[in-house]
């Protein structure tokens, strides 16, 4: 996975739960991280140096290029997280779920979402808007 407009930056992870992120251009590996308690990957958001990845246990890992460890890791949906895309102001992480939930994430403090809505299928990547969320 590459960040739009910055291709020359890849997050790729190992079937064992190896996070890498490389330099494409110098063929180098900028860092990599160990998930010990790995269950696969289903999609990833870029923002700047740091990263969102869902996971198909319903949980979403941030890192950041620039540290060793992994910055948050937590529940965020019952299944397989689909999507995941950054707001235009990097403010807010938009998640949605095989199941049809669609979970809206303030970066400033992670622990609950601050918004909430279902679809009747899975939604794959959502576009972002805050129309959906009107009770912000």
């Amino acid at each position: 996975y590459a960040e739009e407009g910055r291709p020359d930056m890849l997050c790729m992870v190992t079937t064992t739960g190896c996070v890498q992120v490389w330099d494409s251009e110098n063929h180098k590996r900028l860092r990599a991280w160990t998930e010990s308690d790995w269950q696969g990957l289903s999609s990833v958001s870029w923002r700047g140096r740091e990263f969102a990845i869902g996971r198909n246990d319903g949980r979403i890992a941030i890192y950041d290029v620039r540290i060793a460890d992994q910055v948050r890791n937590f529940k965020a949906h019952r299944g397989d997280i689909y999507g995941l895309q950054w707001s235009p102001d990097q403010k807010f992480l938009l998640a949605s779920d095989k199941g049809g939930s669609v979970s809206l994430w303030d970066s400033r403090k992670m622990a609950t979402p601050i918004g909430k809505m279902s679809h009747e299928g899975p939604v794959k990547v959502p576009p972002f808007t805050l129309v959906f969320f009107i009770n912000i």
